[in-house]
């Protein structure tokens, strides 16, 4: 009987040992909770960097003969806008100011003979829509198209010809010195705005008594010239004899 209680006296010590350890508590060192980036990483979302402004044109800028799309970032906001028409005639043409897009551009198609063409067609500036140009109408008081001058009538003799052409004439035949005519015709002056033309209308005539002022023509130009007169200048001539 002493031996079977000493049995349970040993099992029982023996259950209270192994409780105590199996209960004992755990260190830090023990604990695992993963490690600190997969903690990090697994949890919290990346955040995007802030794109800077940016533009692109697929035409190339204001190219009026293509389609095309300015597209980019504005304040981190992407955006994309076509080349479109704004009517029969207006192009709105979208471009880039360096890297942010500028404002869309209206071009007239109208100015250069075309149309604005639909956004499935190619190119966008497309046909002709001007009126035919008239033909010149010679005697209208206006310069058109291959004339050289008008001066409102078709009458020959006068500097301009009934074809609209520049003419002279000379009655005394030139620089003839000695005979006194008259020179009609046009001549000409240059400047910075381009050529000027300017009627001469006028008789020989003396400049004293001794000098003559002569016309004659230069071409289809009229010009005017002196000459000395040795025996004296009568009547818009020189004199022959004393």
């Amino acid at each position: 009987m002493r031996n079977v209680f000493a049995m349970l006296t040993v099992f029982a010590v023996l259950a209270v040992v192994v409780g105590f350890v199996g209960c004992s508590p755990k260190t830090e060192s023990s604990l695992s909770f993963g490690s600190e980036s997969s903690f990090l990483t697994g949890n919290v979302p990346a955040v995007e960097a802030a794109r800077p402004d940016s533009c692109s044109d697929s035409d190339g800028g204001k190219n009026y003969y293509r389609w095309g799309t300015a597209s980019g970032y504005a304040r981190g906001t992407r955006y994309g806008a076509s080349d479109s028409c704004k009517s029969a005639t207006i192009l709105l043409e979208q471009w880039c100011d360096g890297n942010k897009r500028g404002a869309h551009h209206e071009f007239d198609c109208s100015t250069v003979g075309k149309v604005c063409g639909a956004l499935t067609r190619n190119p966008r500036v497309k046909g002709c829509v001007g009126p035919p140009t008239p033909s010149p109408v010679c005697g209208n008081n206006v310069k058109e198209g291959p004339e050289e001058c008008d001066d409102g009538n078709i009458a020959n003799g006068d500097g301009c010809s009934s074809t609209c052409l520049l003419q002279c004439v000379d009655t005394d035949g030139g620089k003839n010195y000695v005979s006194a005519g008259r020179v009609i015709g046009y001549n000409v002056t240059y400047d910075t705005t381009g050529a000027h033309f300017f009627l001469i209308n006028q008789s020989d005539g003396c400049i004293g008594a001794g000098t003559v002022s002569e016309g004659f023509c230069s071409g289809n130009l009229a010009d005017l010239t002196t000459a000395i007169c040795p025996k004296g200048c009568t009547a818009g001539a020189c004199n022959t004899v004393n």
